[in-house]
């Protein structure tokens, strides 16, 4: 008799901290932050599509490819493309700030109104010395708290 009580008492133990953990997965579901979720994106391991950049925006069909960037938070490294060459350097958040340093990208040539938004966003990684999330919007911003660029979100996965 003892025997099938301890079974039994075990038993309801198992189902409650069963049902317990369901419950718990079930109400972090509704946490995920991202691109739709109402919840602010996370700087990090996001795909920042351009939006415009000191008022210029990305020609419509202009690219073969999205003007973005991509903050990598293991290698503290961030890349991207600007509308005609790849990018890449290191950045840093410490003190609620960012900044970007050692950019470095490729050298090709293209059309016109492509240089020129690629050339103002190459300046506004330089001069960004902080940041700002709304949703699923980032504003990169100057000494000033200028706006100098603004980047939508996108899942990377659907990348």
């Amino acid at each position: 008799m003892k025997l099938s009580l301890f079974r039994s008492r075990r038993a309801k133990v198992t189902l409650a901290l069963a049902a317990a953990m369901v419950l718990g997965l079930a109400g972090c579901a509704g946490t995920e932050s991202g691109p739709g979720s109402g919840r602010p994106v996370p700087l990090e391991k996001t795909y920042w599509k351009v939006v415009d950049v000191e008022g210029i925006s990305e020609p419509p069909g202009a690219g073969q490819r999205d003007a973005h960037l991509v903050f990598d938070a293991e290698k503290k490294r961030v890349t991207g493309y600007s509308g005609v060459n790849s990018f890449f350097g290191g950045y840093d958040t410490s003190g609620g700030g960012l900044r970007m340093s050692h950019m470095a990208s490729t050298r090709r040539a293209g059309p016109p109104e492509l240089m020129h938004l690629e050339s103002a966003f190459l300046k506004a990684l330089s001069a960004t010395r902080s940041y700002r999330i709304t949703g699923d919007r980032l504003e990169l911003r100057d000494s000033d708290e200028r706006v100098l660029a603004r980047f939508q979100a996108e899942r990377l996965s659907q990348r």
